[in-house]
């Protein structure tokens, strides 16, 4: 008797979760080299990436390596971010570099590709991070 009442127990429930939807997946986790090496197979994509931010006036982007200068310069293909900087993480330019912060930050956020351009600032950006979020990693 006792197990003719959990097969009906089970019967009644289990239609019931075969109905719900599953749950959403968190972001994907790419390596900021995997990315600008193809970043049309990300396009669209709810993505979290670690890589160096570098913030001035007129820009917030997403590189792989930041060059040996100062300020230090974007190398290599950047994404166009839009969102504040996290405290705490960064390094503050003086000087001439008054204005402008860099350093490696946990990004994530909905990545959008145009190979003709036209995303972030003036649409001067191949790459975009839309509803990005940035914290220290």
């Amino acid at each position: 008797m006792n197990g003719l009442l959990v097969l009906l127990v089970a019967a009644m429930v289990l239609p019931g979760c075969a109905d719900r939807a599953p749950a959403p997946a968190g972001p994907g986790r790419v390596t900021i080299e995997e990315l600008l090496d193809d970043p049309a197979g990300s396009d669209g994509e709810r993505i979290r990436v670690e890589a160096y931010l570098l913030v001035s006036p007129g820009s917030s982007v997403l590189t792989d390596r930041l060059l040996e200068s100062y300020p230090p310069q974007a190398g290599s293909p950047s994404v166009w971010v839009d969102a504040p900087p996290p405290a705490g993480c960064l390094d503050e330019g003086t000087g001439v570099a008054a204005g402008t912060s860099w350093g490696t930050v946990s990004a994530t956020g909905t990545f959008r590709y145009e190979a003709d351009g036209g995303l972030g600032h003036l649409g001067e950006w191949t790459m975009a991070l839309g509803d990005a979020s940035l914290s220290c990693p």
